[in-house]
């Protein structure tokens, strides 16, 4: 079959001069492989724009010219719905040859309370494309149970919670959880990762009438740390923690001596 040279050249030039299409580059991130069960799971998605016209993500604007969602499978091709309503991003801006990352936690708006492993990807919608990430997996795990207490809650009449410790292990090390719910109510009041624990030593949790919370777990050879929440009627709020010897002195703190320039050697013998 012949074909004329004439109307080659004329496809090639059509192919030369016709408009780009809009292009995203997509690469998502997230923290963890792993999380316990209600934990936070924090992601990050950077977005670069090998286009000409800039990306806007500002719902609730008339900048705004993209839909972001996040498409989270259980099971191939059934994606959780979103349980939460405020935008999942509030303002991202992608200029031409430009790159921009933000970065959420993706449980406030996709209920991941099942046990099992998730496939994670982002998708915008952008001048009549939509765009894919690559995909993650996360796997959602119990931990395993060290420790649990069941107290009732500080002016909240007969209502109570359970407060659990578990660990799990992450980025080769174990890690140590509490995990706090009211089991009549279905109410989960927060997932709180309190560092490394070496289980050598059993750790200890303690909740006063007030509703103090303390936790004492080993987090090093002689390192033990002390971690301090409060559980009130208004929810529970972490304090913050503190180092401790095993007797429970303050832990040492290492002084790094300070840099002090040494005088030239003058090659004489001292």
């Amino acid at each position: 079959m012949k074909i004329k040279t004439g109307l080659v050249a004329a496809f090639l030039l059509s192919s030369l001069c016709s408009p780009c299409f809009a292009e995203l580059l997509m690469t998502l991130r997230l923290e963890h492989a792993s999380i316990l069960q209600l934990e936070r799971l924090d992601a990050s998605l950077t977005v670069e724009n090998t286009s000409q016209a800039p990306l806007v993500i500002m719902p609730g604007s008339d900048r705004n010219n993209a839909v972001v969602r996040f498409v989270i499978e259980k099971k191939r091709f059934e994606p959780l719905a979103m349980v939460g309503k405020e935008p999942l991003i509030e303002k991202l801006e992608v200029f031409p040859d430009k790159k921009a990352t933000v970065t959420l936690d993706l449980s406030l708006w996709y209920m991941m309370s099942r046990d099992g492993r998730y496939i994670v990807h982002a998708e915008i919608d952008w001048q009549g494309e939509t765009y894919k990430s690559n995909a993650e997996m996360v796997d959602v795990v119990r931990g395993i149970e060290l420790l649990r207490v069941r107290k009732s809650v500080a002016g909240a009449g007969n209502k109570a919670r359970t407060y659990r410790l578990r660990y799990w292990k992450r980025k080769k090390a174990e890690q140590l959880f509490l995990c706090i719910d009211d089991e009549a109510a279905g109410i989960n009041y927060g997932v709180f990762r309190l560092g490394p624990v070496i289980r050598m030593k059993k750790p200890s949790l303690k909740v006063d009438s007030l509703g103090y919370v303390t936790v004492i777990h080993q987090s090093g050879p002689d390192q033990f740390t002390r971690s301090g929440l409060l559980s009130s009627r208004a929810g529970v709020k972490f304090i913050g923690q503190v180092r401790e010897l095993e007797d429970g002195r303050p832990y040492p703190v290492r002084v790094e001596p300070p840099d002090v320039e040494l005088p030239p050697d003058d090659g004489a013998k001292r």
